[in-house]
């Protein structure tokens, strides 16, 4: 019924990490952030705000995890696709 590519797959799962990430579980947030994000970049424009929804959510969990260099490329992808 809804595969891995499904847009509501890719919300469910972006919904999932952000509240293990605001709940303090960053590290099992951030595969479930990472699966959703790609989904929706299979299925979006890259300058889709959806995109850019989920891409913030990855940069924050990184922050989280203190790969700073890493949530900082996220962050500059944002500002190059989203309006």
């Amino acid at each position: 019924m809804f595969g891995g590519s499904d847009l509501r797959t890719a919300s469910a799962l972006i919904s999932y990490g952000s509240m293990l990430l605001e709940t303090g579980f960053p590290s099992l947030a951030e595969p479930l952030l990472r699966e959703g994000l790609r989904s929706r970049e299979a299925a979006l424009p890259d300058d889709s705000r959806l995109v850019a929804d989920a891409r913030q959510a990855v940069a924050a969990c990184l922050v989280a995890l203190d790969r700073m260099a890493e949530a900082e490329i996220e962050t500059e992808s944002i500002h190059l696709t989203a309006p």
